[in-house]
């Protein structure tokens, strides 16, 4: 029921009234946070420097893994720049208000909601494979 009440606040967001983006975003995090934070304590762990490592060389995957995305769109032709860029046009922070939701609302109540709720629950409750299910049903509902 609630990954189909965040499902409906992010579907809000991104596509039924995206010019309001920066306002609906940050509230639909804010309010999955609240709604975790009313059902499971947010643990907040000290990270040792292999998880930093970790972290950090995820993200620069991550980011190469984009960039050689957009590089591959671009000298393949494939008919898809024009959404990829009206999808970054919409998300990037233009504002800094957006910075501010960004860096304390929208990343926390991704981790909070996503990996820190959904995520133990799932995992809880099921095998590590729907463990894994719930990270990919995450990822995905990005994706649309």
């Amino acid at each position: 029921m609630v990954i189909l009440l965040a499902v409906m606040l992010l579907a809000v967001s991104f596509m039924i009234i995206p010019s309001y983006f920066w306002i609906l975003f940050p509230f639909s995090l804010f309010s999955l946070s609240i709604y975790s934070w009313t059902f499971e304590k947010p643990q907040v762990k000290k990270l040792h420097i292999l998880h930093w490592l970790l972290s950090l060389s995820s993200g620069l995957f991550l980011y190469l893994l984009f960039a050689f995305g957009k590089w591959f769109i671009e000298i393949s032709d494939i008919p898809l720049m024009n959404q990829l860029q009206a999808l970054y046009e919409l998300v990037k922070p233009s504002d800094l208000l957006h910075y501010i939701w960004l860096f304390i609302v929208v990343i926390p109540g991704e981790e909070w909601f996503w990996r820190g709720f959904i995520v133990e629950r799932v995992s809880k409750k099921t095998t590590m494979y729907k463990a894994a299910f719930s990270v990919r049903f995450y990822t995905e509902e990005h994706i649309l």
